[in-house]
């Protein structure tokens, strides 16, 4: 085979390698745009350049309804936890509380909480206050819907399928319950919740939230309701 011939067979090889990586990324984030069709919301510019920067992600965790993904492994609440957890690998922090172990990975930016006897995952957290996320663009994604360490609830409910009357209020959280699951779920997205008072002084009575000026979403948690 004469050197001309050789370079254009590997020119063509290179070339048809080339174009099979660029499909299967765009067939890989078609995959998450889709998702977001899915949940009824408009697809923006915004949202496509959000969906791509997820797909890129080392890290890429979803929460999924009943189910939640971590680097396309599926994996639910009670599920045993070696799986996830060989997923993860060695974790960053190690916290043990009566018969309770939480596992932290990636700065303390991930968390899961493993029932000790029956070595089940009873809690799945993200911590968007982790040093992980400083100066760092990252997304998760909920129900497809992306979400950054600095959306406010009523930027991520504006974005989303959502409406604030799914939810229910603390004084630090917004739970939003599954209970479709096999056995019910509550997505606690903690954010300090803004009330409006009625009186004044002893008297004074906590009315409805002011949904209209809500707070930055400091960490997102799983676990049964």
């Amino acid at each position: 085979m004469t050197n001309h011939k050789l370079m254009k067979n590997l020119y063509l090889q290179f070339t048809f390698l080339m174009f099979s990586v660029s499909l299967l990324g765009a067939c890989s984030e078609d995959k998450y745009e889709k998702k977001y069709y899915n949940t009824n919301t408009q697809m923006t510019p915004e949202m496509r350049t959000k969906l791509s920067f997820f797909h890129k992600q080392e890290h890429r965790i979803e929460f999924n309804g009943c189910e939640l993904i971590y680097n396309d492994i599926t994996f639910k609440i009670g599920d045993d936890s070696s799986k996830i957890k060989g997923e993860l690998g060695s974790p960053s922090t190690e916290v043990t509380s009566n018969n309770n172990r939480v596992y932290y990975w990636i700065s303390d930016a991930i968390g899961i909480r493993e029932n000790l006897e029956s070595n089940t995952i009873n809690l799945f957290l993200i911590d968007f206050k982790s040093d992980y996320f400083k100066g760092n663009e990252f997304y998760v994604l909920v129900e497809g819907i992306p979400l950054d360490k600095e959306m406010t609830m009523r930027q991520f409910v504006d974005s989303s399928h959502y409406e604030f009357d799914q939810f229910e209020f603390g004084n630090y959280s917004y739970e939003k319950p599954f209970q479709n699951c096999e056995r019910p779920l509550v997505y606690s997205f903690y954010s300090n919740v803004r009330f409006n008072y009625i009186g004044e002084g002893h008297a004074r009575l906590k009315g409805e939230p002011d949904l209209s000026d809500t707070s930055t979403i400091e960490s997102l948690e799983v676990s049964y309701f």
